[in-house]
Formats: structure tokens, sequence, C-alpha cells
């Protein structure tokens, strides 16, 4: 039993050892993740805005039965095809956050192994296959920054679109406006 005993201090150590090896790695994909996830979680927020905001849009852009019949058909035709577009950039939008919202699951769930490496780190014990968690973590956060990076400009370009054909719906409206 002494012998045992004479052995547990070097366990410990190598154990400590094993532990320390990957804190910086650790700390540095934590940290790269957390940034990542600022961007994808904002990315989110942007397309609730920006659906927030096409709603209002479509809001409005109702034309009264009464304006309906003043209108020349070519102006309520290019009226109708305006409030189209807006539509159909929302559309877009909702697509765009259907990815999103798929691609946050997977997010989430990769984040769960994270947090056991975290807490693993803290407690002085890792868990199986440390190396490959980290790799499977820093592909995430790769695929996560590219996604954000493409999906970005294709929620900017929506709302762009949405708000010319919302002005030139106004304009119109107002350059036929006969008050």
């Amino acid at each position: 039993m002494k012998k045992l005993l004479f052995l547990l201090p070097f366990t410990l150590f190598v154990a400590c050892d094993n532990v320390g090896q990957y804190a910086e790695s650790i700390t540095s994909v934590a940290a790269n993740w957390d940034g990542a996830t600022e961007a994808v979680t904002g990315l989110l927020g942007n397309i609730t805005t920006a659906q927030g905001g096409i709603t209002e849009m479509l809001g409005g852009m109702n034309i009264s039965e009464e304006m309906q019949g003043s209108l020349a058909e070519g102006v309520l035709g290019q009226l109708t095809g305006l409030k189209d577009q807006v539509s159909t950039q929302g559309g877009a939008l909702s697509g765009i956050l259907e990815q999103v919202t798929a691609f946050k699951g997977q997010w989430e769930e990769k984040g769960e192994a994270l947090k056991g490496l975290k807490d693993g780190l803290a407690a002085g014990k890792l868990p199986e296959d440390v190396e490959g968690t980290l790799s499977s973590l820093k592909e995430m956060i790769t695929t996560g920054t590219t996604k954000v990076g493409e999906w970005g400009p294709q929620v900017e370009a929506a709302q762009s679109g949405a708000k010319s054909a919302f002005d030139q719906f106004t304009a119109l409206i107002a350059s036929t406006d006969t008050k």
C-alpha cells in the first residue's frame, strides 16, 4: 500500500500535465468560438430587424380601392410589381433565416463539446479525444465565419432591394397623388 501511495503524486502530475498541455489550445478555441458566436447571433438579429422593416414596408404599400380606381392601369401594375418585389425580398430573408437557424442548431451542439472541454480543463480532467474535439471546433469556427460572410451580404441585398422598391413605390404614389 505504501508503494501505491508513492505513485499517487506522480499520477496526479501526469494527469495535470496532460490537462495543462491543452489549456492554451482550449482557451484560444474558446475565444475564437465566442467571437464567431457573436457574429452568428448578430446575423440572426440583423435578419429579424430586416424582416420587421420589410413587414412595415409592406404594411405601408396598401392601395385604397378609391386610389386604385383613379390610377391608370399601367401605374397600378407598376405599384403592384413594386409591392411584389418587396414581398419577394421578404421571402428571400425567410429562406436565409431558415438556413441560419438550422446552422445555429449545429453551432449550439458543437458549443456543448466546447463546454465539456472548458469544464474538463477547470476540473483538471479532460474528456477523451481532446485533439479531435478541438479540430472539430476549429472547423466549425471556420465554417461559421464563412457562412456569416456569405449570408451577411445576402441579407443586406434583400434589405436594400426591398428599400429600393419601397422608395420607388412611394415616389410613384406621390407623383400620382392629385389631392
